[in-house]
């Protein structure tokens, strides 16, 4: 299997889509459901182009031939001088896809991407639940900072909790490679 990493562009906007709408399905780890992003194709897609216009904020890709199998986003948190230090990460994979390397690749792309910004902390939050994903966080440095009782409201109206995670960017070596 060979995963090809790359930056979304604005005509990928159909893909994330439709990517968003399958793992909606097959989680409830995320913050949207089957019915997958509250976007248009035009709306998303005018997203993407602007982040392909911005300082460093950015969708990255994976995909395995020409299918979507993952995707991962870091932005700063706010453009204000004493928060732009600060960015926020997230990341997702295609369920017939977990397990192969895919979420690790692309959240320390999202590091690197994160360091060339200049920020020097990352913050994410994960449902306390899903503990492949906390160990995947934990792996890559990141540490509880908090947690968010009743984070998500299902549709059942059960609740779940959600730790914060936050990673120190300073005296860190990056080891990606540039997307």
């Amino acid at each position: 299997m060979e995963i090809e990493y790359r930056t979304a562009r604005g005509e990928d906007a159909a893909a994330v889509l439709d990517y968003c709408r399958v793992i909606g399905a097959q989680t409830r780890n995320l913050t949207f459901g089957a019915a997958g992003l509250p976007l248009g194709e035009e709306e998303e897609r005018a997203f993407l182009q602007r982040q392909e216009q911005s300082e460093g904020d950015a969708t990255l890709l994976a995909f395995d031939g020409a299918q979507l199998v993952g995707m991962a986003g870091v932005s700063r948190i706010a453009r204000s001088a004493r928060l732009r230090h600060r960015a926020s990460v997230s990341v997702s994979v295609r369920k017939s896809h977990w397990r192969k390397g895919i979420a690790t690749a692309l959240m320390r792309l999202c590091i690197e991407r994160a360091r060339r910004m200049g920020c020097t902390v990352l913050q994410l939050e994960v449902l306390c639940e899903n503990t492949a994903a906390v160990r995947l966080y934990e792996k890559l440095g990141f540490a509880e900072a908090g947690r968010f009782a009743r984070f998500f409201r299902y549709e059942d109206g059960t609740f779940a909790d959600a730790f914060l995670m936050t990673l120190d960017l300073t005296g860190q070596e990056g080891d990606a490679h540039e997307v």
